[in-house]
């Protein structure tokens, strides 16, 4: 069983993997020149705006390290914020690599690996994927009121598509707390499961026991008020780190509010967080023309976006992967 949910999972990555291909191929016959102009406008970033980048997107994983660090602290076995600052880059390598379909359970085993329980571990994952959505949904409705009461043109112009988008958010956000605090509505929500998958009895057996999972990891770290305002914290500013880069680039032409730049940047990723697509493919770069390119030169708005991707996924994948090869060497 184990060995066909594996084949499953690589088929699933490479279908990803070809769609996005794809859709890239497409994307460059028809938007040749623009990301042309992108790559053309990249070329003359200055230095100290790609040191900035860089020095964000470290802040990044020393947060999250430190987020991963805090939160083992509940548990029997601590681990090192370097530990944690690894097992953040660890992940990072197979986000990309399998487009999000591997990150959690290399999370799982990284830190099983250090002397965490995988019950612990797993734990741990799901409660920082809640507490970081919890965090961008926070910025991004944030942003949203902001640049609508600062009169930014595009957030008027598309408002019923950025409040359909922050009330499905919100719906997220507010889902999943039912799930991780209140043990009847996670039985609830397990009973509808099975009644839909009553066909796949398999199938739903695998979810009602991750809901349930989540819902006993969950019950634990909200259960201390003060921790989990406290991870809330660091990871909104966490976040910050990752939504400075566009309006970073932004500066090297433009005279822009960098603040409100970034949290509007905030609020394009929670849009982009409520469309299906892998790791955002193809959704954040929609969402972020479409608001964007009214406010800067198309040019611009193409290497912002292209650098944003670079940073935010390439950069820690490429990093990540010297912690991989790292782990494999030590295994073998």
């Amino acid at each position: 069983m184990a060995e066909t949910e594996k084949k499953k999972s690589n088929l699933g990555t490479i279908i990803k993997w070809i769609i996005i291909v794809i859709g890239l191929v497409v994307l460059f016959v028809f938007k040749k020149e623009d990301m042309l102009a992108g790559i053309s406008e990249i070329k003359g970033i200055p230095w100290y705006i790609t040191c900035l980048c860089l020095l964000s997107i470290l802040c990044y994983f020393v947060l999250e390290g430190f987020i991963i660090m805090k939160m083992t602290t509940l548990g029997e076995n601590k681990i090192s914020w370097f530990t944690g600052f690894k097992c953040a880059l660890y992940c990072a390598f197979f986000k990309l690599a399998t487009l999000g379909t591997a990150s959690g359970v290399a999370e799982i085993y990284y830190l099983s690996k250090n002397g965490v329980t995988v019950g612990e571990a797993s734990g741990i994952g799901v409660v920082q994927y809640t507490f970081q959505k919890i965090s961008i949904t926070f910025l991004g409705v944030f942003g949203f009121i902001l640049a609508y009461l600062s009169g930014i043109k595009t957030m008027s112009k598309y408002s019923t598509f950025l409040l359909t988008g922050t009330i499905i958010a919100l719906g997220i956000v507010i889902a999943l707390y039912l799930i991780s605090t209140l043990k009847r509505f996670a039985e609830l929500l397990c009973k509808i499961i099975n009644k839909v998958l009553k066909k796949f009895p398999e199938k739903a057996k695998s979810i009602e026991e991750q809901i349930m999972g989540f819902n006993s990891a969950g019950k634990e770290f909200w259960s201390n008020p003060l921790f989990a305002l406290k991870i809330l914290s660091i990871n909104v500013i966490k976040m910050l780190f990752w939504y400075v880069i566009p309006p970073l680039v932004f500066i090297s032409t433009e005279v822009i509010n960098i603040p409100l730049y970034t949290l509007i940047m905030a609020t394009v990723n929670m849009l982009a967080g409520v469309m299906v697509a892998p790791v955002g493919a193809g959704t954040l770069e929609y969402t972020f023309t479409l608001i964007f390119s009214p406010l800067v030169k198309d040019s611009l708005c193409t290497a912002a976006i292209i650098l944003y991707r670079f940073f935010t996924m390439v950069i820690p994948c490429l990093v990540g992967a010297f912690f991989v090869i790292l782990d494999r060497k030590t295994r073998d």
